[in-house]
């Protein structure tokens, strides 16, 4: 049995197919933050976006303003973040 290339082969294959599943796995918790993130944006946005259409006579322009602001804000919460992670990792490497 184990002289048969058809046992390595198998072998192979479950290997490939463990450590593909235990990758997944080890990012289920960054997948599952990130999905939740979209589905609350998706079920939120568009009631904001009526209710600030229904109070100006159906007008969107104030909806657009405030997708730029919370555009803008994430954008900016993004760039600070990336700069301390940057600043904690470089002041880490400095102390040893």
């Amino acid at each position: 049995m184990l002289a048969t290339p058809a046992f390595y082969l198998l072998i192979l294959m479950f290997a490939m197919g463990v450590f593909s599943g235990l990758m997944i796995a080890s990012n289920a918790s960054l997948i599952g933050q990130s999905m939740f993130g979209f589905s609350s944006a998706a079920f939120v946005a568009p009631k904001v976006t009526a209710s600030l259409a229904a109070a100006n006579n159906g007008d969107f322009t104030k909806a657009f303003y405030v997708a730029i602001a919370v555009v803008l804000l994430g954008l900016g919460l993004s760039l600070v973040y990336a700069l301390r992670k940057s600043a904690t990792k470089l002041a880490t490497e400095t102390v040893r």
